[in-house]
């Protein structure tokens, strides 16, 4: 039987002769996890709003819907994310700062996990722009650099204060040990269920100044 093909964004190939389940008339969740990949690497107005994405690239494998979905179900935690049960396909835990969608560079995990490794946001003083986690308070104090953390636990978002200090290297250094200790204690609370390689990139995960 010959599949009907849909190009979407120009480039992609929907060679599924359907994408919608005949029971629940949804969409299947194969399908939404690789519209959503196409549209956060492909989509401009999606990128003028979540400029992180920016840049980011698609294996041409994972261009053919067929193809991504045989090589995502290679992955661990595959059943559990289409079951919807709260686990995405990451691409930045196992490498870094990679922008590249492919099997050797994704892995599913958690929504707590995925949370965590989302960009800090970059502030700026006077003197230019302050390292990842620090914030500069304009009202005159001694210490007008603080810092402060947000993450997710048991489903709730905290947000952490963690103090004033003199300079921005100060603080970010307060914020790169509780980063980095939030981390590792992720990396264990998962670690029965996790991608190993995802639980040895969290292990080994370090927060620079120039992030």
């Amino acid at each position: 039987m010959t599949k009907r093909k849909n190009i979407l964004y120009g480039i992609a190939i929907n060679d599924f002769d359907k994408v919608t389940d005949s029971t629940t008339r949804k969409q299947i969740p194969e399908y939404v996890l690789w519209t959503g990949m196409l549209k956060r690497v492909y989509c401009k107005k999606y990128q003028s709003k979540t400029p992180t994405y920016i840049g980011s690239s698609i294996c041409d494998d994972w261009h053919t819907l067929s193809k991504f979905v045989s090589d995502i179900s290679k992955l661990r935690n595959y059943d559990d994310a289409i079951s919807n049960k709260g686990w995405v396909l990451d691409k930045d835990i196992l490498s870094k700062g990679n922008k590249h969608y492919s099997l050797n560079t994704c892995a599913f995990v958690p929504v707590e996990i995925n949370s965590f490794f989302g960009n800090a946001v970059k502030y700026k003083n006077g003197n230019g722009e302050l390292p990842v986690g620090v914030y500069f308070d304009r009202n005159p104090r001694k210490n007008p650099y603080y810092t402060m953390i947000s993450f997710t636990e048991n489903g709730k978002r905290k947000r952490e204060y963690l103090g004033c200090y003199k300079t921005p290297e100060e603080a970010f250094n307060v914020y790169k040990v509780r980063k980095e200790t939030i981390c590792k204690q992720l990396a264990e609370k998962y670690k029965d269920v996790i991608d190993d390689r995802v639980y040895k990139a969290m292990i080994n995960y370090k927060v620079e100044i120039t992030d």
